[in-house]
């Protein structure tokens, strides 16, 4: 007999969703917030937004890049990090959520 309350079964995140979400909107964190881990998330849009304003500010005003390439080079760094780490959620089998449940 199921409890009274309106109480409903968690179900475990998808192993698939996680890295498909990392693979491409990775470098924002989307996948942290998926699957739960809401403070890393945030750190890494915040990491990402400094990383590429940073050394893109400085490609650009140093003249190394006077154009979009200045911010586009690290961008596309950020992106290959997140590519890389998205091989993790296929690969690897104990992999939790924010809720200590394993990926299904």
């Amino acid at each position: 007999k199921p409890q009274e309350g309106g109480y409903e079964l968690y179900h475990s995140k998808s192993r698939k969703t996680a890295g498909l979400l990392c693979l491409l909107l990775g470098y924002f964190g989307i996948h942290n917030f998926y699957l739960g881990f809401q403070r890393k998330g945030i750190i890494e849009i915040i990491l990402t937004l400094l990383f590429v304003g940073g050394v893109g500010s400085a490609l650009f005003f140093t003249n190394v890049l006077p154009n979009a390439l200045a911010f586009l080079f690290p961008f596309l760094f950020c992106w290959l990090v997140a590519a890389v780490c998205s091989i993790t959620y296929y690969k690897k089998e104990n992999l939790k959520d924010g809720h200590g449940e394993f990926l299904r």
